[in-house]
């Protein structure tokens, strides 16, 4: 069987979708090469060699890209969403099964079988999250994805029920998570500090910088926390996207000196700062899944969230959980897990027993089970 497989998200700077198309279709041709079955092709974009990300990912990724580089991505697809029948043009290629990893026309569906991958449905839940533009090419992505698939891959439960609420799709929709990476090796820097050499309670938080991300909500529940015990600092790093400067202005305002925003930051510097912080803080009022929380417990760090959308589904201890909407609720949860160790402790013991079902490897074999049974049906 032939997988046309959608790896246009591949680009920088890395998004968690990216690195879902990067590892899946890594771990995907693995399987296919041991099983002698299949054959998958990344479709991406690369004009103007521009896209430096998908130049190491190709390097070490064991699928087979073809990457479109005649013309100007946002061309190409505008193309894609209205001409979809173009869209072959550029893959040029036969194949079984076409797999939409986004929220985004890969070509028109003829004779093959269509498998979508659903993050999350933000754009119609929470709209003001995103710019119009944006907004409306989600939307209507959505509408055709699920009136074309003939299978839905949800990352979440959460996210499956909101997909059944907002359509009438009646097919298969698996729930499968995503993955992560294992940590990269810990250096020389990366090891744990002393109590002695510990001033302050590094509180971090990791994700892009935007509205539903919550920032600033965070900011005031360590300033109340300061108040008491000038003792936390806050550490946010991530790529700045809608509103972000008027976002780290306003945090700052209230943090001052005891916000440290690093911008983006690689995966290294990720792993050393989950290693070394006191404690994650995940304070988003929406997800689709949650792959920093997943992250913050491989490195064995342990997390505190929002108790909303897919973020209650990844809690090991229901003492995790906090309203994101109330800094007063966030500084009791942040100073409840940086005050007890032993509780801290049986969070990370007891969210070991969760991360083999996050591994790229599981969660590659059961998409390629899903292709196996559209083939074989």
């Amino acid at each position: 069987m032939k997988i046309l497989f959608d790896g246009r998200p591949i680009r920088t700077p890395l998004s968690g979708v990216a690195r879902y198309c990067a590892n899946l279709s890594h771990h995907l041709s693995l399987i296919a090469r041991q099983e002698n079955r299949a054959q998958i092709e990344v479709f991406c974009q690369d004009w103007k060699s521009r896209n430096t990300e998908l130049q190491t990912i190709i390097a070490n990724n064991d699928a087979s890209f073809r990457c479109q580089d005649q013309i100007n991505p946002k061309l190409a697809n505008i193309l894609f969403e209205f001409f979809p029948s173009y869209a072959k043009h550029f893959h040029n290629k036969k194949f079984d099964i076409i797999h939409e990893t986004y929220f985004a026309n890969l070509g028109k569906k003829t004779k093959e079988k269509k498998v979508v991958t659903i993050h999350d449905v933000i754009p119609l839940d929470c709209p003001e999250y995103f710019n119009q533009k944006n907004s409306f090419f989600s939307k209507r992505n959505f509408y055709r994805q699920v009136k074309e698939a003939d299978h839905i891959i949800c990352v979440s439960e959460y996210t499956k029920l909101k997909v059944i609420e907002y359509s009438d799709y009646q097919g298969p929709i698996s729930v499968i998570p995503c993955g992560v990476e294992s940590p990269t090796a810990p250096t020389s820097e990366s090891q744990a500090k002393t109590k002695d050499e510990k001033r302050t309670i590094d509180i971090l938080c990791l994700g892009n910088i935007e509205p539903r991300k919550n920032i600033v909500a965070l900011a005031s529940a360590v300033a109340i926390l300061n108040k008491k015990s000038p003792d936390f600092r806050l550490i946010v790093a991530g790529y700045g996207n809608y509103r972000a400067a008027e976002i780290i202005s306003e945090s700052r305002e209230i943090l001052g000196d005891n916000l440290n925003y690093l911008g983006p930051i690689s995966d290294t510097e990720k792993w050393r700062l989950l290693r070394n912080v006191d404690l994650f803080v995940f304070p988003s009022l929406y997800e689709g899944f949650g792959i920093p929380v997943i992250e913050s417990y491989r490195a064995k760090c342990a997390p505190i969230f929002s108790n909303c959308s897919s973020l209650t589904e990844l809690a090991v201890d229901e003492r995790q959980l906090f309203d994101p909407r109330s800094p007063i609720d966030i500084a009791q949860t942040i100073d409840r897990f940086t005050h007890d160790a032993a509780l801290k402790a049986q969070t990370i013991e007891k969210a070991q027993a969760n991360l083999p079902k996050y591994s790229w490897p599981e969660i590659a074999q059961n998409v390629y089970n899903i292709y196996q049974a559209l083939i074989d049906n």
